[in-house]
């Protein structure tokens, strides 16, 4: 059966800085009990619209690690599986740019 990961991501600025990325598995067109979900410290201000948003504010994620610190766990977590989201381009664009700042190539494949 086809596996994909559903994705969503907050950001402390548009289309940067991740602050929490969530993902659920999905096999075989049914949503399983696998599930990643981790809050990340930008290494950026806060867009007031960001926040708004996602009310997640920098003063709850001065504990958590900085994204390329969660970035192995979160490719564990895909795999080589296909990724999807509500509002791909900006996941995508969003991821890449992360990707890039942590020195990896993004969605690695063979």
């Amino acid at each position: 059966m086809p596996r994909f990961v559903a994705v969503d991501v907050e950001t402390a600025q548009a289309y940067d800085h991740v602050v929490e990325i969530a993902a659920v598995e999905i096999v075989g067109r049914k949503i399983t009990s696998r599930r990643f979900i981790r809050r990340a410290k930008p290494r950026s201000e806060m867009n007031p619209f960001c926040y708004a948003v996602h009310k997640i504010s920098l003063d709850k994620l001065k504990e958590e690690p900085f994204f390329e610190q969660v970035l192995p766990e979160f490719t564990d977590f895909v795999g080589r599986d296909t990724i999807i989201a509500h509002n791909y381009a900006y996941e995508y664009n969003t991821l890449k740019r992360e990707f890039e700042r942590a020195g990896v190539a993004a969605y690695p494949r063979e």
